[in-house]
């Protein structure tokens, strides 16, 4: 599953300040690796946060990078014909420092 993530081209990003998002993915995100594929890509690009499944069927990610990043994420996400992302709501946070990856809980 996330093997793509390693095989999946990464363009350059320009140098724009961080943010940090909590993310709620609606759709078929649950039991088709759709943790590990936002862990795993979120490493190549250097978002850190954590991702999780939510009751209901969605999931739930505070994702930390730049908006390039984060929006490469997503785009490569529906990209997965595995899985299905309805519609992405996200709310704006404080950043956090000291963060080195993404947690999958």
């Amino acid at each position: 599953m996330a093997e793509e993530a390693a095989f999946f081209a990464i363009p350059d990003f320009p140098d724009t300040p961080p943010i940090r998002l909590l993310v709620h993915f609606l759709g078929e995100v649950q039991h088709v690796g759709f943790r590990l594929e936002v862990s795993a890509m979120g490493e190549r690009l250097g978002i850190t946060g954590y991702v999780r499944n939510v009751p209901g069927g969605g999931a739930e990610a505070q994702l930390q990078g730049t908006r390039e990043r984060i929006d490469f994420l997503y785009a490569y996400l529906r990209s997965l014909k595995r899985l299905s992302i309805r519609e992405i709501r996200e709310e704006e946070l404080p950043l956090r420092r000291g963060e080195t990856q993404i947690k999958i809980y």
